[in-house]
């Protein structure tokens, strides 16, 4: 696995030749594992993945998590500027979704190459408020990943009955969250890349909302599940019947010219 400087983006499968890069962003607790399926789902295509680490895990033991989203920002446009040197694509979930979409303005202003594509799952538009009450402040490990476990799901149980799992899981997981709890959308032109959504039913409003921070055409365009990923960092998880998930269909790219 070809590792960018810092370790801020992982390429599991290195592919020298490929017309388009995906780099990939995961969610709240997740870490650049979570997509090493994808890049084997995306080995017939001339697609390489690369996936992006947040501080505070899987990495140097004296890094800690980032709570400041400029900070992070930061750090991945300094990380990602030697590998833009083809067209390439955002995806990003949950979390990555706000991570991918702040670091396309990021790039903007520094002038540099646009994505292509901006793609992403899990989250409301930008601009909206938070809908629910903020979860980073509940005290003790073990209430603490309950209520992410009510709320958003993916928290073995392994994590909730063993001490040193929590303690290992929860500084990132609240370092995470407080990167979308304390987020502040500031008005911009909308992004120029061409946005995919991964929708749900009933979804209208949010769609609708995402029209002002990026010019897309949203009819019709999908991308697949992301398959959430324990917070410990196992590429493929199991199922409670102790099956593994399959990776998702891959995302099909091309650049797109305009």
């Amino acid at each position: 696995m070809h590792e960018s400087r810092q370790m801020r983006f992982q390429v599991p499968m290195p592919r020298v030749g490929a017309a388009v890069r995906l780099f990939c962003f995961p969610h709240a607790g997740g870490a650049a594992a979570s997509y090493v399926g994808w890049a084997r789902a995306l080995e017939s295509q001339s697609i390489e993945l690369a996936a992006a680490q947040l501080p505070g895990r899987d990495g140097p033991a004296d890094e800690p998590p980032c709570m400041n989203l400029d900070l992070l920002v930061d750090m991945f446009a300094d990380a990602i500027a030697p590998m833009i040197d083809r067209p390439y694509a955002f995806f990003g979930h949950s979390l990555g979704a706000l991570v991918a979409f702040e670091l396309a303005r990021g790039l903007r202003d520094r002038h540099a190459v646009a994505p292509v594509h901006l793609f992403v799952s899990g989250a409301f538009a930008p601009q909206l408020p938070a809908d629910s009450a903020p979860l980073r402040f509940i005290e003790g490990d073990t209430a603490f990943l309950e209520a992410v476990a009510a709320k958003y799901g993916g928290v073995p149980r392994i994590v909730l009955e063993q001490a040193g799992l929590r303690a290992a899981v929860v500084p990132a997981l609240r370092a995470d969250l407080a990167l979308t709890e304390t987020y502040t959308y500031r008005s911009a032109p909308p992004l120029v890349p061409h946005l995919g959504l991964r929708r749900r039913r009933r979804s209208g409003r949010h769609v609708g909302a995402a029209r002002p921070v990026a010019r897309a055409d949203l009819r019709g365009v999908f991308v697949p599940p992301v398959r959430r990923t324990p917070f410990l960092p196992e590429p493929r998880p199991r199922h409670a019947s102790g099956r593994r998930d399959q990776p998702p269909v891959p995302l099909r790219l091309t650049a797109r010219k305009g």
